[in-house]
């Protein structure tokens, strides 16, 4: 419903923004097209107040797309109009067009990543000891003790020769 209230106001008004009487019009107007909301839900004094205040801070104005407007839009409406969420941190946030472009010179990033998912696998897969030899050796002939580099266990052959065929 927000949305919708928003594109009503964008289309009665043809412009980024408007006075406070504009944009009240504007909303009155979607608002009788929603019969559960009823045509005066935006009656109340305060709110219209808010919206005047709101205009008086950017030279008799409400910007439509501007933080302020939508938190006014949450507070007027909370159950159909989010509050607005606070971006912390975007230096940089892309569109959709932008993320769909060629990556360009991020492949070098990519590759650092992968690298370091494969190490911490590695160290997963075997259970932390280092190269996997340690934990390996001692349990590959059912001996214990090899591991250490002694005698026990260091002559198997630990290369992988595909799939084991079931004996039969």
């Amino acid at each position: 419903p927000c949305d919708e209230y928003l594109q009503a106001v964008e289309a009665r008004l043809d412009a980024p923004s408007g006075t406070a009487a504009d944009v009240a019009g504007a909303l009155r107007e979607a608002l009788q097209k929603r019969p559960a909301v009823g045509g005066d839900a935006l009656g109340a004094d305060a709110a219209e107040q808010a919206l005047v205040s709101l205009a008086a801070t950017n030279g008799g104005q409400v910007q439509l797309h501007s933080k302020a407007f939508s938190q006014w839009l949450h507070d007027a409406f909370p159950l159909d109009c989010p509050a607005p969420v606070a971006v912390v941190n975007h230096a940089n946030p892309k569109t959709s067009d932008e993320w769909m472009e060629d990556p360009g010179g991020d492949v070098g990033d990519t590759d650092t990543l992968l690298s370091e998912v494969m190490n911490i696998l590695k160290r997963y897969t075997t259970l932390g000891a280092e190269g996997g030899e340690e934990r390996r050796g001692a349990f590959a002939g059912g001996e214990s003790g090899g591991g250490e580099g002694g005698a026990a266990g260091s002559d198997v052959d630990r290369s992988y020769k595909g799939p084991v065929e079931p004996r039969g």
